[in-house]
Formats: structure tokens, C-alpha cells, sequence
């Protein structure tokens, strides 16, 4: 491998294009699958980001989410 040197501005360019792809990539993919609605639930480490996922993005409730209140 050889070091080789570039420009500000194409390296600001590149990022600049990464990050609009990564962008549009997450705009058209990020779907997160619904609760399992399962016992499971009640001891699952991610318990307290989902529900508010299921709460904030599903317009989820406590009976939608199977694992009560």
C-alpha cells in the first residue's frame, strides 16, 4: 500500500457523497420489525427503546405491544 496525498476539498467531496448515499439508503430501508408480542419481551435488554419506538412511530399502545402495561 502506498500513502498518497489529496486535496481538502476532495476528501470534503467524497464525505460529502457518503453521507448522501448513507442517507437516502436509510430513508428507503429503516424499517424496524414489529414487537413479538411474547413473554420474552418482558425480560429483553431493549425493552425500554422499543416500546418507545412501538409508542412514538407505531402509534402502539400497551395491548398492541403484548406486553401490557
Amino acid at each position: 500500500m502506498m500513502a498518497i496525498q489529496i486535496a481538502r476539498q476532495e476528501l470534503v467531496a467524497i464525505i460529502q457523497r457518503r453521507n448522501d448515499i448513507a442517507a437516502h439508503l436509510v430513508q428507503k430501508t429503516l424499517r424496524l420489525p414489529g414487537m413479538k408480542k411474547s413473554n420474552a419481551c418482558r425480560s429483553c435488554h431493549q425493552l425500554n427503546t422499543c416500546t418507545l419506538y412501538h409508542k412514538a412511530l407505531e402509534n402502539g399502545n400497551a395491548e398492541s405491544s403484548g406486553i401490557g402495561n
